[in-house]
C-alpha cells in the first residue's frame, strides 16, 4: 500500500504487457455516500 484515505487504498502494481509500474486505487464501496461517490468520479 502506497497511500490510504477515508474510503480508498492505493497499491503499487506492474502492468504485465509493458512492465511499467502503475498505481491502482481500490475503493471500499461500503464507505461511499453520494458526496463521496461524486468526489471519486471526479478523480
Amino acid at each position: 500500500t502506497i497511500g490510504k484515505g477515508n474510503f480508498a487504498k492505493v497499491k503499487l502494481a506492474r502492468h504485465i504487457p509493458t512492465g511499467r509500474e502503475v498505481a491502482i486505487k481500490i475503493i471500499d464501496k461500503a464507505q461511499l455516500n453520494p458526496t463521496s461517490l461524486q468526489k471519486v468520479s471526479l478523480q
